[in-house]
């Protein structure tokens, strides 16, 4: 009978509904889109140093045709009695600088090259690179010193005590963030790189010109 009443009563009176819980977000669509930045910075960073390493092999090559250009003078003029270098003394003194610019600027081209495929420790490059946020080491790119070691080693150990996507996404932050200020480094140094050798080769064609005119005024 009271069984009865109380299923009226509910009939007219419903109970209110539990309130459902929010849902916890749903991190695995920032996490792979954390993940394909990561691996594209990387990939950039790899292209990079392939053109670098092929600026590099040009440098070279225009560097040490230069410095064999006063070398395949004298050789030339020991078969024939042209004269290879201007009568004035101006224009000879010109293709003098233009040689020895040639040089320098191979040598500034080579120096940012080089300064493009060195890995840079972020936290000691200048104002760009000296966030705190840069000196915390992750266990997605544990890369340290001798001194550095228990740091690397609390970082490896967390990922077995309670390492949660929220983690894993906080380190993909820190290391896109890392990554990209090394990567925007190596572009710098490369893009110097090409204006040095782009002005190693003008000086370079400028001074054959000379020669080429002073031939071709004896012919």
């Amino acid at each position: 009978m009271i069984e009865f009443f109380q299923k009226i009563a509910s009939s007219f009176f419903p109970s209110p509904s539990p309130t459902p819980a929010p849902a916890a977000p749903d991190l695995g669509a920032p996490l792979a889109h954390a993940r394909e930045s990561y691996q594209n910075l990387q990939e950039i960073i790899r292209f990079t140093d392939l053109k670098t390493m092929a600026l590099l092999f040009v440098i070279l090559l225009m560097a040490g045709g230069t410095l064999l250009t006063p070398l395949f003078l004298a050789m030339a003029g020991q078969w024939t009695p042209l004269s290879f270098l201007p009568r004035d003394i101006p224009s000879r003194g010109l293709m003098g600088l233009c040689w020895f610019l040639s040089i320098a600027f191979g040598f500034l081209a080579f120096i940012n090259a080089l300064m493009s495929l060195i890995a840079r420790t972020p936290n000691t490059r200048g104002p760009f690179l000296s966030s705190p946020l840069f000196k915390q080491m992750t266990a997605l790119f544990c890369v340290y010193g001798e001194d550095q070691f228990a740091e690397a080693r609390r970082c490896t150990e967390a990922l077995k005590a309670g390492f949660s996507i929220e983690d894993a996404l906080e380190e993909y932050r820190r290391q896109i963030l890392v990554v990209g200020a090394i990567l925007s480094n190596k572009i710098k140094y490369h893009r110097q790189a090409i204006l040095c050798i782009a002005l190693q080769a003008t000086a370079l064609i400028t001074a054959l010109m000379f020669i080429a005119s002073a031939v071709a005024s004896q012919l």
